[in-house]
């Protein structure tokens, strides 16, 4: 039980590290969309939720997303994750949220 505790409390520590390593710049998140303009998106069909661009960007990279925008891009709808691996990496992904296609992996 011990081990158990001990490996969820280490990686709650590593996500938490992360979300220090990875910039959010204050532009960056103004022009994402908030909570209701997502939810909107996802229902009139212009973005995927977020369950399957998760599945589409484990294809890809295999980790638990721990950060997930959806924002505007040339006129279209961009999502953009990072994901931690098992083994401690961080990867960048930007997906295209109508098709769910990888545009970017940034490791």
């Amino acid at each position: 039980m011990q081990k158990l505790i001990n490996k969820y409390a280490l990686w709650a520590l590593a996500i938490l590290a992360v979300s220090f390593l990875v910039p959010s710049s204050p532009a960056v998140a103004a022009q994402c969309l908030g909570a209701e303009e997502v939810r909107v998106a996802v229902s009139q069909g212009r973005a995927k939720s977020l369950v399957e661009i998760t599945q589409a960007a484990n294809a890809v990279v295999s980790g638990d997303v721990i950060k997930a925008n959806l924002c505007p891009a040339g006129g279209r709808l961009n999502y953009e994750l990072v994901i931690l691996s098992r083994q401690g990496n961080v990867t960048r992904l930007v997906l295209d949220a109508k098709s769910g296609k990888v545009l970017s992996v940034n490791q």
